[in-house]
């Protein structure tokens, strides 16, 4: 494997609920002092094995990493390279890379897509909930005002 290249990872992950279980894809360029990238996050298809896999140009380095995590996303889309979650798990590989010096290609790999795909995610996710928390609030309001009709009803 040389910089430059484009490399598929692949992760067993046994995921419980399509609906909440995610696996994010990471890698960074020095193992050693992982700086860790978003690669993609794909959303499992069901219960029970699945393998996942993504594609990404490796960046310059010799002594690299990818991590696979998976985590249950309750309506919060996770962050960091580091699930925090019960049911969340990680496991990392190091991979030697062969130098290419006639890659122009950077150690830093700036925002991926995949990180500005979470990005939406996470917005959507927001104002999901904030949608959610009006109508909850509304409803709340609704309930207030029949039960003090109910008591002015009542009281004649």
């Amino acid at each position: 494997i040389t910089e430059g290249s484009t490399v598929t990872v692949k992760a067993d992950a046994w995921c419980w609920d399509r609906r909440f279980d995610f696996i994010y894809f990471f890698h960074a360029s020095d193992a050693t002092d992982p700086d860790w990238n978003l690669t993609g996050r794909i959303q499992c298809t069901g219960g029970g094995k699945q393998t996942l896999s993504v594609s990404y140009e490796l960046p310059k380095g010799t002594l690299q990493a990818v991590r696979a995590s998976i985590r249950y996303e309750n309506g919060n889309v996770a962050q960091g390279a580091c699930g925090s979650g019960s049911y969340d798990d990680a496991d990392d590989v190091v991979i030697e890379v062969r130098e290419d010096p006639s890659f122009q290609g950077t150690t830093d790999t700036g925002t991926t897509e995949a990180e500005e795909q979470v990005e939406t995610v996470k917005e959507s996710t927001n104002s999901d909930q904030q949608t959610h928390d009006k109508k909850k609030q509304h409803r709340k309001g609704e309930r207030k005002r029949k039960q003090q009709l109910r008591k002015k009803n009542g009281s004649r």
